[in-house]
């Protein structure tokens, strides 16, 4: 018995160790928090003193301070207190990015639609508002583990060699399998919305819009996700994978509608398992900071763009929406007002 407990203390530390070798900040077990504050102005300190540390493997803190309270006032916070499940090699990543990209879209878009049937202020900020709190749906409990949505391969059991390569090829196809899906189904609620009747309409246009929000999340998962995949190995029986974070560092330029040959889904490290893409990169994070700082610069840069793109585009599926749904989300603007939704005010 006590052998048993024995090598079930070892396993744990074990894991906990494993995490905490590619995890992006210090942690303090006594106390129960991180003690490494998130990027912001000036130089990262030493954790628990105020000493600047111009040698320690986090990026420098932002000097314009846009980083500095993305996720919050909370500067110690880690990946949302879920530091098992999810990893954040360069400590810069916010959940907030995704309504950034939606935000900036809209922006795009917003004069335009506003030409094509002019309404009022508050049912520009219901529809945007919409596009947001939908947009982070894929996020929840229900759609995590869907990991086409993602732009994410499998990770467990997927093993080494040949299993492996077979895999990101399948990720990448089941990707592209979703979009499809998605854009499918935005047509076909479109065209039922308007050959429909004012009662049914406004349910086919809301489901119309929600897919348009899940797609927008989609596509903008892939800029964060990507990894470049080379198989070295001239035996296809047996693939040798040389991987890398670093795209757009490299000169590419991807898009979800033109992924190069040797890009693919990355893939999650579950549980402290020694599999999965994220993690791994950690430690290259730490040798290279300003390259690594300005590849993920790039990627937002490039998922902004390309979200705003998507919308602003000769019929785009939002000017195709809003040329047949602006009544109803003009009702719908007005029913969520006299209901007191802030979010809209």
């Amino acid at each position: 018995m006590k052998r048993t407990r024995l090598i079930a203390i070892l396993v744990a530390m074990t894991t906990i160790a494993t995490v905490a070798a590619d995890a992006s900040a210090y942690y303090h077990p006594t106390i129960g928090r991180f003690i490494s504050r998130d990027p912001g102005p000036g130089d990262s300190p030493h954790p628990g003193t105020s000493a600047p540390a111009p040698n320690t493997h986090f990026p420098p803190r932002d000097p314009t301070g846009t980083n500095q309270y993305a996720d919050g006032m909370n500067l110690y916070e880690y990946v949302r207190s879920d530091p098992v499940n999810r990893v954040d090699p360069t400590g810069l990543w916010s959940d907030k990015y995704h309504d950034d990209m939606t935000k900036h879209a809209w922006s795009a878009v917003k004069t335009q639609l506003d030409a094509i049937h002019k309404v009022d202020a508050v049912t520009l900020r219901y529809v945007q508002h919409r596009l947001k709190v939908d947009n982070d749906a894929i996020d929840n409990m229900v759609n995590f583990f869907n990991l086409p949505l993602h732009f994410n391969s499998d990770v467990m059991g997927n093993g080494k060699g040949n299993d492996q390569w077979q895999e990101y090829k399948a990720a990448k196809t089941r990707y592209r399998t979703v979009i499809k899906e998605h854009e499918d189904s935005i047509n076909k609620e479109l065209k039922d919305a308007a050959k429909s009747s004012e009662g049914w309409r406004s349910n086919q246009c809301r489901r119309a819009l929600w897919k348009i929000a899940n797609l927008d999340h989609i596509y903008q998962d892939f800029f964060i996700h990507v990894i470049s995949v080379k198989n070295t190995s001239k035996d296809p029986e047996k693939p040798v994978l040389e991987k890398s974070w670093l795209i757009w560092d490299n000169g590419n330029s991807p898009t979800p509608d033109n992924i190069g040959l040797d890009q693919f889904p990355s893939s999650y490290r579950m549980f402290g398992l020694p599999v999965g893409d994220h993690p791994r990169f950690g430690e290259r994070v730490k040798a290279d900071v300003k390259r690594y700082k300005s590849e993920f610069d790039a990627r937002l840069k490039a998922a902004k763009k390309f979200s705003a793109k998507i919308y602003a585009e000769q019929g785009s599926a939002i000017k195709r929406w809003w040329k047949i749904c602006w009544c109803d989300a003009q009702r719908a603007a007005k029913y969520q007002k006299r209901l007191g939704e802030r979010s809209i005010d």
